[in-house]
């Protein structure tokens, strides 16, 4: 029988455990977004499952399982806590309004930090909890160009944010290896638009939260070598809203806009013998649920100033896997990533992903002794293509949007943890 952590884990542990998620919260809420398949970020979790290519849905466990699957949670021993970070240095290039066709410029460098925090606990041998804190998707950028040659360099920033806090739960069936685990989300929304040029003047700060997210899973030890792992994760619509903001010369009194977070859903399998293992996972995000946008405002515009989408559904593959040499202490960990196109090229944006197929490479490693675990992955995303498209209706139809050239995307991800299990 496993002993639970009422039984063995110290009060003062606990409550560390804790005192880190609600830090991570709170500091979560003043990260930056970054760009990424849609507005998932396809490598933010902790580099243990970063440097496999961000595969886990099979075998994650501890309280990162409420980011990857729940059911995961079912494999703690006692109790666990893990603190994790992604540096994220990118940059980006577009063209950000179809208003300067000729201008297509690469975005400002600047770094972001993204927080993950998560702690577990099982209560019974049957029954596991877990909480945690941590960025689940956005978008942005920030260009410093000049709308015509006679013009004064202006400021193009867009930030989008997607926090969530999760409270997940698991239930054990140990005898046969099976965990069922659900996880529910309060996700946090913010967009931050603002051009200061003399036609569009664009400044809006949009925030709001989402009550209604879950995500559940489960995981089936089915042979000593063998698991398998689901996962789903349900829609939300965070709906941003400020009172005041202003665009198109016109000032507001309130505005409001809807953040949509798509469905998301995969499936993964590990394989393990001896000090090697290696896993494959599929997942299918449902991006075509971004479709328009309307920004609502009050007075109401002449005409709706709406931000067009159009994306396509995304799939995603992702390979992983970890050797571990001097007595599996020292895990080397290597993965690759292939995400499909799910931007529109019809309707392209110098602020979010490139209209083309994203790949990424990941290496890590680590030192694994005992109860403490620290680990660091390396992550290197790219996608490029060049945008010839028709503008001639956007001012109407997406105003917001950018015009022809070149978009690319290269990103570095730096990604660190450190996890304790009581076991």
């Amino acid at each position: 029988m496993i002993t639970t952590a009422l039984d063995r884990c110290s009060r003062p542990a606990l409550r560390c455990a804790l005192a880190l998620v609600t830090a991570a919260a709170t500091l979560a809420a003043f990260t930056g977004p970054a760009e990424a398949g849609g507005y998932d970020i396809p490598i933010v979790n902790t580099a243990r499952y970063g440097g496999q290519g961000g595969t886990g849905i099979a075998f994650v466990d501890g309280g990162t399982s409420l980011y990857l699957n729940p059911a995961g949670l079912g494999r703690v021993g006692v109790a666990n806590v893990d603190v994790a970070a992604t540096i994220l240095a990118g940059q980006a290039q577009g063209t950000p309004t179809f208003l300067s066709p000729d201008v297509n410029v690469k975005s400002e460098r600047k770094p972001l930090v993204f927080p993950f925090v998560s702690g577990a606990v099982r209560l019974a041998d049957f029954f596991t909890v877990g909480v945690a804190a941590y960025i689940v998707g956005g978008a942005g950028g920030e260009y410093s160009y000049q709308p015509t040659p006679a013009a004064d360099t202006l400021e193009d920033n867009t930030e989008l944010l997607l926090q969530e806090s999760t409270l997940g739960v698991a239930f054990n069936v140990d005898k046969i290896g099976l965990h069922i685990g659900a996880g529910y989300r309060i996700t946090y929304g913010r967009l931050v638009r603002s051009r200061p040029d003399a036609l569009t003047t664009l400044d809006l700060r949009l925030k709001g939260v989402n009550f209604e997210g879950f995500r559940v899973g489960l995981q089936w030890q089915f042979t000593e070598h063998v698991a398998f792992g689901a996962v789903y994760r349900n829609k939300i619509v965070v709906r941003a809203s400020e009172n005041g903001g202003s665009a198109l010369r016109n000032d507001f009194d309130y505005a409001a806009t809807d953040l949509v977070l798509p469905a998301r859903t995969g499936a993964g399998l590990r394989f393990d013998w001896g000090d090697f293992g290696t896993a494959v996972e599929f997942e299918w995000l449902f991006n075509s649920q971004n479709n328009t946008i309307v920004l609502e405002t009050v007075p109401t515009l002449p005409n709706p100033l709406q931000n067009v989408f159009d994306w396509s559904d995304q799939y995603i593959l992702r390979w992983g896997g970890e050797y571990g040499v001097f007595d599996g202490q020292w895990p080397i960990r290597l993965g690759f990533v292939f995400g499909s196109a799910t931007t529109s090229a019809d309707f392209p944006n110098a602020f979010g992903p490139p209209p083309a197929p994203e790949y990424l490479f990941t290496i890590g490693t680590g030192y694994n002794h005992g109860p403490w675990q620290f680990s660091f992955a390396y992550a290197r995303a790219w996608a490029s293509k060049f945008v010839d498209v028709d503008t001639s209706n956007f001012l109407v139809e997406c105003p917001n949007c950018g015009g022809a050239g070149q978009y690319a995307l290269r990103a570095n991800h730096f990604i660190f943890d450190f996890s304790y299990n009581w076991e």
